[in-house]
């Protein structure tokens, strides 16, 4: 019998961490235990413990890198010095309607018992796309483009009006997002 190779540390977080998301994603965060994570990738229970303190730790993680990604794709067109603030504006248009389309990897976030992990991620891109929005804000104010006072508040009336739009009328989160995007410029 062959023996199986030692895994590294980082070996191990990675691989809890594809299996937590794709456990998340099929069954639910609240209904995956640290077990099924374990059992999934064939380790101990223990082993999780050296990687993440918690299953709210290891959610965090994943939701920052879901974040990330998102936030990642608007920052571009909002740091691009060469784009006017339409052009920037325009461009995060098209990011935020192209991400809320997919819904691959985050279609937990559309079954009533995980409501607050869509809560949590939409806090957490909120919380990383305000200050690029901002900066994106203040260059147009110094350019002569927009003429308000606190670029702060309006980059938070931005995402914040953007999420409650999404997310406006009847139905789950999923129905309001695909039937709200139709409202988006094509």
């Amino acid at each position: 019998m062959a023996r199986q190779e030692k895994k590294t540390p980082e070996q191990w977080y990675q691989e809890i961490l594809r299996a937590a998301q794709s456990l998340f994603i099929t069954k639910g965060y609240e209904e995956t235990s640290v077990n099924d994570i374990m059992n999934s990738v064939g380790g101990a229970k223990g082993m999780f413990y050296r990687s993440f303190q918690s299953k709210d730790e290891l959610l965090n993680v994943l939701v920052d890198k879901w974040a990330e990604q998102y936030v990642k794709e608007v920052s571009f067109a909002l740091y691009d010095s060469t784009s006017t603030f339409v052009e920037k504006f325009i461009h995060i248009m098209d990011t935020i309607k192209q991400m809320s389309e997919k819904t691959e990897g985050l279609e937990t976030f559309f079954k009533e018992s995980d409501k607050f992990l869509l809560r949590k991620l939409t806090e957490e891109m909120t919380a990383k796309l305000i200050p690029p929005l901002s900066a994106a804000l203040q260059s147009s104010m110094a350019e002569g483009v927009l003429s308000i006072e606190n670029a702060d508040f309006y980059a938070n009336y931005i995402i914040h009006g953007a999420i409650g739009a999404l997310n406006f009328g009847d139905g789950t989160p999923k129905e309001k997002i695909s039937k709200n995007l139709r409202y988006l410029p094509q």
